[in-house]
């Protein structure tokens, strides 16, 4: 019997024992929901565990944490702050313990498949930024940003904008993240508007001033991630 029908199969018996003591009154500390979704983070941490994925381990661990940080009183710690630092050291975990593993980071317009950090080259209007599994650092450098199409999973990714300029009224920075941290260094006089989808993570400005720039639109899907804007 595979591994992953055991647990799927324990997942559902819990479940149904977990209805059961609600009904009969040995949930008041805990709503089903919540213990529901903790047994199923429970169920992904054992699955990984076996499959030596870091990243299925300390992600639902956060998950808890963050579902439970009314009875760790831990209410001033944000759920980006909390999912980010499971990332990163997923990120770390994966590094140390996976090292005969490949592992890629490619920032550049055409696909590559590389661990050195791509920077201080002339950029095109598009720039592409993909990292899986490993850290990415890329300085933007274009006299006529249009757009950064940035994709990351199980990754930290920092992106300086600082040399970058935008000829047009407005420019885009499109983020597809799950399991990982982005974070981008914006000039102070571009407006950012985000109209990013954000589902279980969050989007932190620090700094951010009066605009008079351009406008950036920021979009995308951001899932068990978190997105920090750093004016600069």
């Amino acid at each position: 019997m595979k591994l992953k029908n055991i647990l799927w199969g324990l997942f559902f018996l819990g479940s149904g024992g977990l209805f059961i003591l609600n009904e009969i009154g040995y949930l008041e500390y805990a709503s089903p929901a919540k213990l529901i979704i903790t047994l199923l983070m429970v169920i992904a941490i054992i699955y990984n565990t076996f499959k030596l994925n870091f990243g299925g381990v300390f992600v639902p661990l956060a998950i808890i944490v963050v579902v439970f940080k009314d009875v760790l009183e831990i209410d001033n710690i944000s759920n980006m702050s909390i999912i980010a630092a499971s990332v990163f050291i997923s990120i770390g975990f994966h590094l140390i313990f996976s090292s005969s593993r490949k592992f890629g980071s490619c920032i550049s317009i055409n696909s590559c498949n590389s661990k050195e950090f791509i920077k201080d080259v002339t950029d095109n209007e598009v720039v592409i930024i993909n990292a899986t599994f490993s850290e990415a650092i890329k300085y933007i450098n274009t006299d006529n940003f249009k757009k950064a199409k940035i994709t990351s999973s199980f990754a930290g990714v920092k992106v300086y904008f600082d040399n970058a300029k935008i000829k047009s009224d407005s420019a885009e920075i499109n983020i597809n993240s799950s399991f990982s941290g982005v974070e981008l260094f914006i000039p102070k006089e571009w407006n950012v508007v985000n109209n990013a989808n954000v589902s279980l993570a969050g989007i932190d400005e620090k700094n951010k001033a009066v605009a008079t720039g351009p406008t950036v639109v920021i979009t995308g899907n951001i899932s068990l991630a978190g997105v920090e804007i750093i004016y600069i």
